[in-house]
């Protein structure tokens, strides 16, 4: 399978919502930091539900059934494009980075910063 290009990244990322972006930076993030984890499902959907009530901003006190219906319904259209779009950028800013620093490695900060180039 290939892996779609920089500028084919930089096109799906452009596609999603403002809420989809903050998400999708946030995946980003924890994806690099727990690099061996992003195989597991489990893990992925879990984070992925986290990061979308904070990016609807649903942590004040609301009406509960309001916020899971929300929440649920951003799962179900956003998750796709979203994680579409995480998995060849974690790819592509592994690759930007191994270039960058060789055998040296790099930093959180580095990574996350490279990423944010394609937004």
């Amino acid at each position: 399978m290939t892996l779609p290009g920089p500028d084919q990244i930089r096109a799906a990322i452009a596609l999603l919502n403002a809420v989809e972006k903050k998400v999708l930076g946030g995946m980003i993030v924890l994806m690099i930091q727990n690099h061996t984890r992003i195989k597991d499902q489990e893990w992925v959907a879990e984070n992925f539900t986290r990061l979308s009530v904070g990016a609807l901003g649903l942590e004040q006190e609301r009406e509960v059934d309001a916020d899971i219906e929300e929440v649920s319904k951003f799962i179900e259209t956003s998750m796709g494009p979203v994680l579409n779009a995480a998995f060849p950028l974690f790819a592509q800013v592994a690759t930007d980075m191994q270039v960058k620093t060789g055998s040296q490695g790099f930093t959180l900060e580095a990574a996350c910063t490279q990423a944010l180039t394609y937004f």
